[in-house]
Formats: structure tokens, C-alpha cells, sequence
């Protein structure tokens, strides 16, 4: 039998030189060429030429290490041995010849050509000068034109952009190539508008505000180190936060990790202590109170590979870093939560990987209570994909004692997760209230004490000492004067943190009995919400209301109407936002137009109020207190001895 041709110059690059130069060598010239689809052909040309003498053919994937043509460089190569070794004198029965010569590398394997690469280098320098931009999730009525016209107004040059979503899509997605001379306003999040926390903090300032949780937690925050403050977005809430980004880094790439956090109500005080964390992916808190620790961590897992086999290393650390933190750490309870990037109705590797780490533990997804009311947790409506992600698991102990379990779905959420409501019984688990109090989920209302009258301030002073009373009598109790400072005692521990803890709660309840209450709000609405945002919220409310009683269809015109109203609502948020300042010009000139007074207008917009005093020292009513900055200015002018000729 003859011997057959296949022309194929990739093939016959790597035959030829397969003898005398190192096999390595040849796999990185081969990447170094060619494409990897002509890499792809070639190894399926190799294997239907020889496919009795090489092994099953295997089509190779990329990973997060390694592209997949890298892989099938390497098949070709050791196809290439397999064939040599069983035909050793070099008669092969298929030769691979080339035809096309400029399909062949101008350089041997190994050896470097200065002409390419200064050919490459004259490449890059083209490829830095321009970079590719997706901007992703606009306003559907936004044209090319508009964001050419946004970004050129940013001072970048357009070099082209390019619609890339469909027609009928509720959001739009465009491809900008750019000369970028100034990467940072690419980059940075005032150039594009509101994203992360910053689109999102008024809905989590409305649920701090309306629901008044205990605890809240956050994934996907996207904050650096220096701008985590803009969580500290209610003063009855403090917070701990762990980045999922590096800030050293002036321009971040890749994926982050997104950024999680804690909100937890400030009367906790000292009975939170934070809990340092390896991994950017988790941030976790541990709840103290009567000996009795409980231990909470908010976690923003790695993408799920919908693999039924192999379990992303990643997902594997951050379950190891937890497992470390619980071993380091224990506790009575354990609590953990976030975004798992995980459906147990998937039934692949990182499910069940979850699943046995949950066993492990003895935790149970709070989707388990019989009182539960499990939907989706995620809605990409762009998409229209949906799925249940994200996941509470408690121990056994907090597990038996839920009283409620929901998804929170509001049209008024920015993110395409929901929130999700867990409501634990308070009694067995952690108390932090004293006997009779409300349980958790009512937080303390904060008091006006700049507005309060010193007649008001009296009666609170007068109501903490008749509280305050009974309790001083404990001081005499062995248990809180011991002197000993190395005492180990917990049943003097148990009554020191009794008897502080009661006269915190005589401080609350004395200033709930005499002092003003503060209005509950986030503290004033957007210039132009009532006349742009209400009424959009408003459509989008109702028709979400109809979307839900209808049991949530994910198609259909009625599904269409919820998507489109929810999309013009956020839409609403975001443009009265951009244009606040705009909007209170515009107002406060039409309103000197019609003959109101410009600085009561003025104060209006940027108000400054300031309390003033009741009483200075001894003095308690205006005239003696004008009296008495009378007095100090005299004796100050008088203090020096003066000449009356150098008055004169």
C-alpha cells in the first residue's frame, strides 16, 4: 500500500522537527503561531488519519489555568511520538506535507526572530493605544449616538462601538473600542454611574428603616478598604466589611470577589466581636450573651462550573477557610448565609459538595422548615433565567426555632437577587433583651436630644435615678465589688454583664419615657422623586402585585408589563439621581422668578440647623445668660491696664 498525503502545514511543521528539536520547545512555537482553531483542526486531522493507532480522541476544555488549545498542542505532540514510535524507520503511512508556505512559523522552535518580534512588538504598542469596553445593562432607549455621545463628553475618543443585544431585549449591551490616553476614567465608577452598594443603598436604608432587622447581611458590595463607610448607611446599625478587591491595584481585573458585610443593630454593643477572615469571599461575626456564643458568617461563593464531577478548587478553599474559622472559633450556634452560587436541584458537584459540608456540621438550609416559602432567589429578566441560589443554613438548635422563613420580592430591589427574611424565636437560642422586652426584629428608636428642653432633660435625669435606685444596691453584692483581679469566676462574669445591662436598659427606657422620639426615615427624599420616580414606582408596585398573584409566569404579556415597569423604575432612580443637583437649580430658580425669598429658598435646600443652649453654667434664662457674656467681655477689655492719652 502507497503512501497517503495530507496537506496540513501545522502537522508537517511539527513531523519535521520533532527529531531534533526538544518536544516542548515545538508545543510553544505551535501556540505561539497558530490560532486556536487551526490548533483544533489539525488535531482532529491527526487523529481521523491515524485513528487505529492512537488512543480515543478527547476534545479538550478550557480551564481557569490553562486555554484549551494549550492541551491539544500537547495531544498533538504525543500523537505525533505514538505514530514515530511504532513506525521507526519514518514510514508512515499519511504524511503531512505543506502547500502554503506563509502558513508555516519564518523561525525554528527555540530560536528567537528578531523581525517578529519586532513584527509583535509594533502589534502592541497598536493594542495598548486602543482598548476594548463592554458597557453592559443600559436603558434600551439609549442609541449609539447617546453613549458615543456620553463617553466622548468624558473626555475619551471613540474610535467604534457596536450594539450588541437583541431588539427585543430589556436592556442594551454595547462593544466600545476606545483611545484610551487616561485609563482611570474608564475605570472609575463616577464615569458610568451608580453601580454596587451605591445603586443599591437606598433599598437596604429602606429595610433598615421599614423591617428593622437584627442583623443584615450583604454580598456583592463591591467597595475597596477606603470607600467601606458608605455602608454605615443608618446610624442604629454598626458593621464590619471584608473587600473583595485589592485596592492597591490601580485599574482591577478579572473577576473580584465582590465584597461582603455585616450589619448588626448598635445596641448589640459589646456582645459582637468580629472575626478575622482569610478569604476575600466571607466576613464573619461571633454573638455573645450569658456565656452563650453564636457565630455568623456571610459568604459570597465562587461561580458554580455545572460540573457533575470536579469541584472548583476555589469553592473547595472557601469551604476549608470556613471550616477553619469554625474550628478556631467555637461556638454553640452557627449561622451562615450569602450567595452560594449553588441550586441543590442541580444535583452536580458543587451541590453535593455543599451538601456533605452542611452534614458535616449538622446545618440545615432554612429552605428545610416545614414553614418555609422557597422560591427563586435570582431573576435575571434580561435573561429570564431564575434559580434559587442563595441559601441560610443554621444549626439545629436556631434551625427548630424559625417563625419564619420568605424571599422578600421588590420591584424596587436593583439586584436581580432577592432578599431573603428569616425570623428566629427568640427564646433557647441568644437573648439580648432583658425579660419582657420586644425580641429581635424591633431595634431601640433613637432619641432627639438636640431638640429636648432643659424641662424635658430634668424629667429623664429625675426617671434614671428612680431607676437607677433599686440597682445600686447590688453594688454591695460580693459577686459585682470583688476586688480580686484575677478572678475566673462566672458567676461574677454572669453579674457584672447582668447589672450592666440593666442599667443600659434603664438608660433606654428613661430616655423612651422623656425624650422626643426621632422620625423614622432615611433622612429626606431625592430633588425630583415625587414629580419623576413616584409614579414609576408606582406602576412598577402594581404591576408587580399582579405579576405575583397571577403565581409569578415567566412569560406572557403580563410578565413583559412587570419587566418593563420594574426596568423604568430603576431607570427613574438612577436619572433623578444624576440630575439632583440640576433639579434643585431649576427649582429654586423658578421659585425666586415667582418672588420667594432667595436665602429662605437657600436654606431650604442645604439646611444647618443649630440647637441653642438653654443653659450656660448657673445661668438657666436669656437675660442672665446675656448678662453673663456681658460680664467675661468686660472683664476681658478691662484685663490689660490702658493709657488714656494713647486712647485718645
Amino acid at each position: 500500500m502507497g503512501v497517503q498525503y495530507e496537506v496540513n502545514e501545522l502537522l508537517c511543521f511539527a513531523a519535521h522537527h520533532m527529531q531534533r528539536i526538544d518536544e516542548c520547545e515545538i508545543t510553544a512555537a505551535i501556540i505561539e503561531y497558530y490560532p486556536a482553531e487551526c490548533i483544533a483542526a489539525a488535531k482532529k486531522v491527526l487523529w481521523d488519519c491515524y485513528v487505529v493507532d492512537l488512543p480515543c480522541f478527547e476534545k479538550r476544555i478550557s480551564s481557569r489555568t490553562r486555554p484549551s488549545h494549550h492541551k491539544e498542542a500537547e495531544d498533538i505532540m504525543k500523537g505525533l511520538k505514538c505514530i514515530d514510535s511504532k513506525y521507526p524507520m519514518g514510514d508512515w503511512p499519511t504524511m503531512f506535507v505543506a502547500l502554503d508556505l506563509n502558513e508555516l512559523p519564518r523561525w525554528k522552535p527555540g530560536e528567537a526572530n528578531a523581525a517578529f518580534h519586532l513584527e509583535r512588538i509594533i502589534m502592541l504598542e497598536r493594542k495598548l493605544r486602543r482598548a476594548e469596553y463592554f458597557v453592559f445593562r443600559v436603558d434600551p432607549e439609549l442609541s449609539v449616538e447617546t453613549v458615543k455621545q456620553h463617553i466622548t463628553d468624558g473626555g475619551v475618543t471613540v474610535v467604534e462601538i457596536e450594539r450588541m443585544s437583541q431588539d427585543n431585549a430589556v436592556t442594551q449591551s454595547f462593544r466600545v473600542l476606545v483611545n484610551v490616553d487616561d485609563p482611570n476614567k474608564l475605570y472609575n465608577e463616577d464615569f458610568w454611574g451608580d453601580g454596587g452598594f451605591k445603586r443599591s443603598k437606598l433599598y437596604i436604608k429602606d429595610i433598615l428603616t421599614m423591617r428593622q432587622p437584627d442583623i443584615l447581611c450583604l454580598q456583592e458590595t463591591w467597595l475597596i478598604n477606603e470607600t467601606a463607610g458608605l455602608i454605615a448607611v443608618d446610624t442604629d446599625y454598626l458593621h464590619v466589611h471584608k473587600s473583595g478587591m485589592d485596592s492597591r491595584q490601580e485599574v482591577i481585573m478579572g473577576r473580584p470577589k465582590g465584597g461582603t458585610a455585616i450589619l448588626y443593630r448598635s445596641d448589640f454593643g459589646k456582645k459582637v466581636s468580629h472575626v478575622d477572615v482569610p478569604s476575600s469571599r466571607a466576613c464573619a461575626v461571633v454573638l455573645t450573651e450569658n456565656s452563650l456564643r453564636m457565630m455568623l458568617l456571610c459568604v459570597y461563593m465562587p461561580c458554580d462550573n455545572y460540573s457533575t464531577s470536579v469541584v472548583d478548587p476555589e469553592f473547595d478553599d472557601v469551604l476549608h477557610c470556613i471550616d477553619t474559622i469554625m474550628y478556631a472559633n467555637p461556638c454553640h450556634e452557627y449561622v451562615v448565609c450569602g450567595d452560594f452560587k449553588v441550586s441543590f436541584t442541580r444535583n452536580n458537584a458543587h451541590s453535593r459538595r455543599l451538601e456533605e459540608f452542611l452534614q458535616w456540621y449538622g446545618l440545615s438550609k432554612c429552605w428545610d422548615s416545614p414553614i418555609s416559602n422557597m422560591s427563586n432567589t435570582y431573576q435575571n429578566f434580561s435573561l429570564n433565567q431564575f434559580s434559587c441560589i442563595d441559601h441560610i443554613c443554621l444549626s439545629n438548635r436556631v434551625f427548630s426555632s424559625i417563625e419564619s422563613c420568605e424571599v422578600i420580592s421588590d420591584p424596587t430591589n436593583p439586584s436581580n437577587h432577592s432578599a431573603l427574611a428569616v425570623k428566629v424565636c427568640q427564646q433557647g437560642v441568644l437573648k439580648f433583651t432583658k425579660e419582657g422586652q420586644a425580641a429581635w426584629g424591633q431595634s431601640v428608636q433613637r432619641r432627639k436630644w438636640n431638640v429636648a428642653t432643659l424641662e424635658q432633660v430634668r424629667e429623664y435625669k429625675a426617671a434614671l435615678d428612680r431607676r437607677l435606685a433599686p440597682l445600686m444596691r447590688k453594688l454591695d453584692d460580693e459577686t459585682v465589688s470583688c476586688l480580686n483581679l484575677g478572678c475566673t469566676s462566672a458567676a461574677h462574669d454572669n453579674a457584672i454583664e447582668s447589672l450592666c445591662s440593666e442599667i443600659v436598659n434603664a438608660c433606654l427606657d428613661s430616655g423612651l419615657e422623656c425624650i422626643p422620639a426621632k422620625k423614622p426615615g432615611w433622612g429626606g427624599e431625592v430633588a425630583g422623586w415625587n414629580k419623576f420616580v413616584q409614579p414609576a414606582k408606582d406602576r412598577s408596585l402594581f404591576w408587580h402585585w399582579i405579576w405575583c398573584e397571577c403565581g409569578r409566569p415567566n412569560i406572557g404579556a403580563l410578565y413583559e408589563a412587570m419587566k418593563r415597569s420594574r426596568h423604568q423604575y430603576h431607570y427613574a432612580v438612577r436619572l433623578v439621581r444624576k440630575n439632583e443637583f440640576a433639579t434643585k437649580k431649576n427649582s429654586l430658580a423658578e421659585k425666586i422668578k415667582s418672588g420667594a425669598d432667595f436665602w429662605r429658598e437657600l436654606q431650604k435646600i442645604n439646611p444647618c440647623s443649630k440647637m441653642t443652649p438653654q443653659a450656660i453654667g448657673d445661668a438657666d434664662s436669656p437675660q442672665e445668660i446675656a448678662d453673663m457674656f456681658g460680664k467675661k467681655y468686660s472683664e476681658l477689655y478691662t484685663s490689660v491696664p490702658t493709657d488714656a492719652n494713647e486712647m485718645a
